[in-house]
């Protein structure tokens, strides 16, 4: 049986940009850096990053990352990633759960 696939989508977050940016993006990397520390028997977790984070995640080992396009400041841009895009990433790569 293959491990469970979680997701932790990062792409609308700008960091070091305010609004969607400070704090949800210090806890994020904290939360990618102690995933990528644990054991993560029966689970596979990835991270899907704008080009902007990529470099923050480069020396990761265990949980694995998925680049996407940024999303900008748009709102429209946001809200196609959220309610269209993101959906079919999570059917396409057969997510159990989304973070």
């Amino acid at each position: 049986m293959s491990p469970a696939r979680i997701l932790i989508d990062l792409v609308p977050i700008r960091p070091g940009r305010g609004g969607t940016g400070s704090g949800i993006w210090t806890h994020a990397r904290h939360l990618v850096d102690e995933l990528d520390q644990t054991d993560l028997v029966g689970l596979e977790v990835v991270v899907l990053v704008n080009p902007e984070q990529e470099e923050f995640f480069a020396d990761l080992s265990r949980v694995k990352i998925r680049r996407f396009p940024g999303l900008g400041g748009s709102t429209m841009a946001r809200l196609l990633w959220i309610h269209v895009v993101l959906p079919l990433v999570c059917l396409f790569l057969r997510a159990r759960a989304l973070h």
